[in-house]
C-alpha cells in the first residue's frame, strides 16, 4: 500500500513544514484513515497484484532480450558491410585532415556559463548530447580550442574510460570544447564521407577488432592515439561509400523507430503497476467488497 500513489497524498497531507524543509508530522499521519479489506479479501487482492507483477516482470524480461537481439542484428549487418568491401584498407590517419586531442587538464567549469564543455558520458554511439554537458565560460572555450575548434562533420570520440571507443557527428551549430578523455576526427571529405567514416568506426571492425583489444585487462581502458592513428580503415570509392551510408542509415532508422516504442512502453509498464495498486487499495480492484476505514493509529 506504502507504493501507491493515494498513500503519497495521505503523507503530503500529514506533512507540514516550509518547502525545503517538509517533515511528516507523527500525530496527523497516526491519524490518517486507510482502507481495510477483509483478510480474504487481501489475500485476493494480493494474489491478483503477484500475478500482475509476474506479468509486468515477463514482459520487462522481453523489452531486455529484444534490445539486445537489436544490438545484436546491427552489429551482424554492419561487420558484413564492411568485411565484404573489396577495397583497399588504408591507415585511419590517412583519411583525416586532423586528429585534434584534448588538453589533458581539467577544465574550468563556471556557475552560469553557458558554452558546453564535452566529457566521455555525453557521447554515445552514435550520438552527441550537449545538454548534458557541463558549461564553461568564453574565455575557457578560447583556452580548450587552442587545438581546432569542432566543426560540423567532426567526429567527437572516447578515447579512454569505461565508454571507449564511442564516438559521434558533429551536427550544424553544435558548439563546444573537449573535456578530459575525449578527442576529434577530422574526415578529410575529399576521400571520405563523415557518416561513412562513423559508421566504420562504430563498426565491430573498429569496437571489437581493434579498440576492445587494446582497452582489455585495463581499470581504465586507455585507446592510445598512436594506435588509432595505424587502424586499417577500408576505403572504397565514394559512390560506394554513399550506398553503404543509405544502407546502414535505413536500418538505423528502423532501430531508432523500435527503440522510441520501446521507451514508450516501458514507461507504459512503469505506471502500469502503481495505477493497479492504487485501484486495489481504493477497493476498485475486486468490487464485491468495499473496504472498511480504519485509522493508522488501530
Amino acid at each position: 500500500m506504502a507504493k501507491t500513489a493515494s498513500f503519497v497524498e495521505l503523507c503530503k497531507v500529514a506533512s507540514e513544514g516550509t518547502t525545503n524543509r517538509v517533515r511528516l508530522s507523527e500525530t496527523r499521519f497516526i491519524n490518517l484513515k486507510i482502507g481495510l479489506p477483509s483478510l480474504p479479501m487481501q489475500r485476493r487482492i494480493v494474489a491478483q497484484i503477484e500475478l500482475l507483477a509476474a506479468k509486468i516482470n515477463g514482459a520487462r524480461s522481453l523489452r531486455v532480450a529484444a534490445a539486445e537481439e537489436l544490438a545484436a542484428l546491427w552489429a551482424s549487418k554492419s561487420r558484413r558491410t564492411f568485411e565484404a568491401l573489396n577495397a583497399l584498407a588504408v591507415p585511419l590517419e590517412d583519411v583525416c585532415i586532423a586528429i585534434i586531442d584534448n588538453l589533458h587538464s581539467n577544465p574550468s567549469y563556471a556557475d552560469g556559463a553557458t558554452v558546453p564543455c564535452i566529457r566521455s558520458s555525453d557521447v554515445g554511439y552514435g550520438t552527441l548530447d550537449l545538454s548534458t554537458a557541463r558549461r564553461t565560460d568564453e574565455e575557457e572555450y578560447v583556452r580548450r580550442t587552442v587545438r581546432g575548434e569542432p566543426q560540423e562533420n567532426d567526429i567527437v570520440l572516447v578515447r579512454e574510460g569505461g565508454g571507449t571507443g564511442k564516438c559521434a557527428l558533429v551536427l550544424p551549430g553544435q558548439r563546444f570544447s573537449l573535456g578530459q578523455r575525449v578527442m576529434m576526427l577530422r574526415p578529410n571529405r575529399s576521400l571520405v564521407l563523415p557518416r561513412y567514416f562513423l559508421y566504420q568506426l562504430l563498426s565491430p571492425t573498429i569496437q571489437d577488432d581493434h579498440i576492445q583489444p587494446l582497452s582489455k585487462g585495463s581499470a581504465s581502458p586507455h585507446l592510445n592515439i598512436g594506435s588509432l592513428r595505424k587502424f586499417p580503415f577500408i576505403l572504397p570509392a565514394l559512390d560506394e561509400q554513399l550506398r553503404i551510408v543509405s544502407e546502414l542509415d535505413a536500418l538505423q532508422r528502423k532501430v531508432n523507430a523500435v527503440e522510441a516504442l520501446q521507451t514508450h512502453t516501458a514507461a507504459e509498464l512503469e505506471a502500469l503497476l502503481p495505477a493497479v495498486l492504487d485501484k486495489a487499495f481504493k477497493g476498485e480492484l475486486l468490487a464485491d467488497e468495499t473496504p472498511a476505514m480504519l485509522e493508522l493509529r488501530a
